[in-house]
Parts: C-alpha cells; sequence; structure tokens
C-alpha cells in the first residue's frame, strides 16, 4: 500500500487483501499439505525422499491451485485481459468500417470497465476528439497527459500541483473522464487517446484497471490503423471504377448535348420578348448550363490525374481559396476567415489543393447562416503532417448523411439553381486528398456546425495515377 501510495497509484484495499488473504491461504494449504503427504510417504521411503517428492507434488498441487481460485476472486488481470482482447478481435472480424469498429471497441470498453461510456479519441486537426470529448492539442493539460501516459483523477490529486496539472484536472471534470490512457504507451506523438467515463458507483479505476486499458488499447491502435489503410485500398478501387463510369457517362452527354447548344446558340434573339417561346428557350438555355456543369465535374472526377509536388505557399493558397468564394459569401452575409499557423509547410500542387478547398468553403457556405464565420486553417499535425480544415457554424450534419456524404452522386442539395447538386464535390475533395497520399474526415455534432479536417503529407513522396497501386 504504501508502494501505491508513492507511486501515485491507486489499488482497491478489497482486492489487495483478497490477494494477500489468497496467497496466504495457498501458502498455508502448501505447509500442511506438504507435512501431512511426508508424513505418509515416510512408511514407504526414507526420510529425505518423502520430504522431496511431497514438497514437488504439493507444489505442483498449489499452483495448480492457485490458477483455479484466482478467476473465481477475480484477481487474476491477465486472464481478463486476454478475455477483453479476445472480444476486439472478433468485433474487428466483421465487415464493419473503421468508424464501425471505433465505436464496437468503445461499447466492449464501457461495458468492460463499467462505465457510462468509453471514448477513443482520434487527432482531428488541432484536437483529438470523438463525440463530444475533444481535448486540444496546445493545452497544457494535454502534454501532462501525455507527459506522464495514464492519469485518473484520483491519482493527479497525489501529485504536485502545477498549472498543467490544474488543466488537466479541469479536461478530466469538464468531460467527466475517469481514467485516460495515451497510446503508443510512452510516445511524445501519440496516435489515440482513449478515455473512461464516470461510473455509477463512483468507485476509482484502479492501476489494475489501468495496466489492462493500456494493453487492450494499444491493439485497438493496430487494429484501427490496418483497418484505415484496408478502407484506404478499397476507397481507391471504387474511385477508380467510379470514375471510368463517370468519364464515359460524361463523354456520352456531351456528345449529346452539343447539337442541342448549337440549335440554342443558332435561335438565340429569334423569338419575341417575354413570349412563351422566348422563356421555354431561356430555360432551355440554363438547363444546358446545368449540364454542361454536371459534364465538367463528371470529367474532372473521371481523370486521371497526377499531381505536381511543389512546395506551396499556404497563405497565397488561402488568398486564392478567399477571392474565388467571396461573392457567395457576400451574397449571404458570411465571413470565410484565414488563418495559417506559422512554420506550417506543405508540397502539392496547388491547383488541385486550390479546388478542394474552394469546394469545401462553398458546402460550408451553404450551411452557415447569415452573420457566421467559416474558418479556414491550417495547421501543423503529428509525425509530419499537415489539416486543413473548414469549420462553418451552421446546423451541423446527421449520422445517417455524415456517413454517404463521400458517395458519389449523393447530395442533399436538391434547391436552386445556384446550389449545385451533382454530389460530385466531396467526392472529388477526397480523390484530391487521396491523390496527395492523405485523408478527408469530418467531424459534426447536430446543431454545432462541422468541421472537415485534410489530413496530408507536409512532404509526400512522389505518387502516380490514382489507379495506380503506390497511390496508397
Amino acid at each position: 500500500m504504501g508502494w501505491a501510495l508513492a507511486h501515485h497509484r491507486i489499488f482497491n484495499a478489497r482486492q489487495v487483501l483478497a490477494n494477500v488473504a489468497h496467497r496466504g491461504g495457498v501458502l498455508i494449504c502448501l505447509v500442511l499439505s506438504t507435512w501431512l503427504l511426508s508424513q505418509l510417504l515416510q512408511m514407504a521411503m526414507p526420510e529425505t525422499a518423502a520430504w522431496v517428492t511431497s514438497t514437488v507434488a504439493c507444489g505442483l498441487g498449489a499452483i495448480w491451485l492457485d490458477d483455479r481460485t484466482r478467476p473465481l476472486l477475480g484477481l487474476d488481470h491477465e486472464r481478463a485481459l486476454a478475455g477483453l482482447r479476445g472480444e476486439i478481435i472478433t468485433a474487428a472480424q466483421g465487415p464493419a468500417d473503421a468508424d464501425g469498429l471505433r465505436l464496437a471497441c468503445e461499447s466492449i470498453l464501457a461495458r468492460d470497465f463499467r462505465t457510462e461510456q468509453a471514448a477513443i479519441l482520434t487527432l482531428q486537426g488541432g484536437h483529438f476528439a470523438a463525440g463530444r470529448v475533444r481535448i486540444a492539442r496546445d493545452r497544457s493539460g494535454f502534454n501532462a497527459l501525455i507527459s506522464l501516459g495514464w492519469i485518473t483523477p484520483e491519482s493527479l490529486e497525489r501529485r504536485r500541483p502545477s498549472a498543467a496539472h490544474g488543466d488537466l484536472a479541469a479536461i478530466l471534470e469538464t468531460h467527466r473522464i475517469s481514467a485516460a490512457v495515451a497510446i503508443p504507451k510512452g510516445s511524445p506523438d501519440p496516435t489515440l487517446l482513449v478515455t473512461l467515463g464516470s461510473r455509477a458507483d463512483d468507485w476509482p479505476v484502479t492501476y489494475p484497471e489501468i495496466q489492462r486499458l493500456q494493453g487492450v488499447a494499444e491493439l485497438i491502435d493496430s487494429i484501427l490503423t490496418r483497418s484505415r489503410l484496408t478502407d484506404q485500398i478499397a476507397l481507391q478501387n471504387r474511385i477508380e471504377h467510379l470514375g471510368m463510369m463517370s468519364r464515359a457517362l460524361a463523354h456520352d452527354l456531351k456528345n449529346l448535348i452539343t447539337p442541342v447548344n448549337a440549335f440554342l446558340v443558332h435561335t438565340e434573339g429569334g423569338f419575341p420578348p417575354r413570349s412563351e417561346a422566348a422563356q421555354v428557350h431561356a430555360s432551355a438555355h440554363r438547363a444546358v448550363e446545368t449540364i454542361t456543369d454536371y459534364v465538367r465535374e463528371a470529367l474532372f472526377f473521371g481523370e486521371n490525374l497526377r499531381p505536381s509536388s511543389n512546395p506551396v505557399d499556404l497563405r497565397a493558397l488561402f488568398a486564392r481559396v478567399c477571392a474565388t468564394t467571396a461573392a457567395h459569401a457576400e451574397s449571404i452575409g458570411v465571413a470565410v476567415v484565414p488563418s495559417v499557423t506559422p512554420e506550417t509547410s506543405l508540397t502539392g500542387d496547388f491547383v488541385l489543393l486550390e479546388r478542394m478547398l474552394v469546394n469545401l468553403v462553398h458546402n460550408a457556405l451553404d450551411a452557415s447562416n447569415a452573420g457566421t464565420a467559416v474558418r479556414l486553417t491550417a495547421v501543423p499535425g503529428h509525425r509530419s503532417r499537415v489539416h486543413l480544415q473548414v469549420s462553418d457554424e451552421g446546423s451541423g450534419i446527421s449520422r445517417e448523411v455524415r456517413d454517404r456524404i463521400f458517395d458519389p452522386y449523393f447530395t442533399t442539395k436538391q434547391h436552386g439553381r445556384e446550389i449545385r447538386g451533382f454530389g460530385l464535390g466531396l467526392t472529388i475533395v477526397q480523390k484530391i486528398a487521396h491523390l496527395h497520399r492523405g485523408s478527408v474526415s469530418v467531424d459534426s455534432t447536430p446543431g454545432l456546425g462541422a468541421t472537415f479536417t485534410v489530413d496530408l503529407p507536409s512532404n509526400p513522396s512522389p505518387s502516380g495515377s490514382i489507379g495506380s497501386g503506390d497511390a496508397v
């Protein structure tokens, strides 16, 4: 107990006493059984041989007894960890994607540790986030957690007070966290955080439970990494297949619309103003423009692009994006606010990155209300990566829509000529991010807006077209 207190660790006194009692009981059984058996064996063999034989036999029996009785008293933490790892592995064998697998793991952790909820926080821009739990990487409390590796409110109270520990305590209290671990263990640059919510019985999370949580969290980290790679390969194949279909469809539509467009140009001004024929002609002209826009989008999506690899001036890139979207933003009364964290560098294709960000900003503007702002930011990520983020203060995105927003031709924009509803904007964003060996994700809570994060390597290795095998 004294050792536990000196090392800021929390143990369950009942379990400690049960462990001591169990070991003492096994020891007493060993001594008594050895003495009794030796007395019986001395009738048939020399005293020394009897003692050696009884000691070996009873020692093996004591090991068997210890192994059998520890689980009955809830003292076999290794077996508990093995069982928990088995559940996680079983869940990973299903068809769920990375997000579905993460939710399944959170459910298993919450049930095993008897907490209200568990959260697996992944890096999203400048935050580790999952659901409503968000921890900023620039907070002193986050740095304290990384330095310690794990924390509970009780163990934090035993440490020497400091500003960083005070901020960490505020994080735990705000999100009702009873335990948090950083993975990989001991790494100054973690890939995920795992947190446990409060318990119904208000019992603290003990150090053996922390050890079990760390063991299973490292397994979850490995499984999620593998799942993301599998999803990326599947995405590459899907984009390639859909690109071929879109390219063929766009070429056919382009051939079909050409004579119609020629006819409209030839007959321009040939009808009395404000006549029914003139109105039909104008309507047909707008429809042709819409189809032409769709063909342009579909052809771009279907192209086998090969991005250039040049240093990108992020401030100049953001200025171009703001200029391109300025008319749209001004018409609805929404400000586009760019921000680049100093020392953030990126190598890539300026034109493609501009197209990607323009699509994201247009979507954010469409979701925003007058008087709000759309924030366009660039921040350094971990392990030489850059996060480009577009955040709005709109109504947010429901879980059902969020699962489909990157699907080609899926759109919730069904009204208005000014708002395009082809369903290719975010798919193109995903393709451009993929071409730069990156990924795009969305974090949104209904009613609180949405944040799209494009995670890119700051200096990607050369890649081929989207259809090439090295574009993973």
